[in-house]
């Protein structure tokens, strides 16, 4: 869906079924055409104040908490696709 849409970013959840979110940025990373296409994670199992401490980056990779308020996402989505 990502080589079809080319999307200016992609946000998904870390801990899902079936594929979780590293498999995605896996598979992303694997093709040219959506190697470069951002990603932003969303998670419950960081808090707020952990991804304020990491400056957003937990484990090498763009996070978002799941509780984290819409002005804040807004701005990483910004961020992400400037």
């Amino acid at each position: 869906m990502a080589q079809q849409e080319s999307p200016d970013l992609i946000i998904c959840d870390i801990d899902m079924p079936e594929m979780d979110g590293g498999d995605v940025e896996r598979a992303l990373s694997e093709k040219e055409q959506t190697r470069n296409i951002p990603i932003l994670f969303l998670s419950s199992l960081v808090s707020k104040s952990d991804v304020e401490r990491s400056g957003g980056i937990i484990g090498g990779k763009q996070m978002a908490s799941k509780s984290a308020n819409i002005k804040e996402l807004i701005v990483r989505i910004e961020l992400l696709i400037n």
